[in-house]
């Protein structure tokens, strides 16, 4: 039985609206925007309403630019 209660409609965590994806990666919503038109993958519920599975939008962006790490990952300890 599909659940009717007041978060039904809500999608899961890993989705986001723009300003959730600005915030992501350090850009204002008019740069997802543009991103947009150079064809960041979107889920489109209405013609206002756009949703972004953030790990995909990850994964295009290190596709698109190349993006790495650089330096260590927080969980290990500087080498000496």
């Amino acid at each position: 039985m599909p659940d009717t209660g007041a978060g039904a409609s809500r999608l899961p965590e890993p989705f986001g609206s723009k300003r959730d994806l600005a915030k992501m990666i350090g850009l204002s919503v008019r740069s997802v925007d543009n991103y947009l038109a150079a064809g960041l993958p979107h889920i489109a519920l209405s013609p206002r309403r756009i949703k972004f599975d953030l790990d995909e939008c990850r994964q295009w962006f290190k596709q698109q630019y190349g993006a790495r790490r650089l330096g260590r990952l927080n969980s290990q300890p500087a080498a000496r």
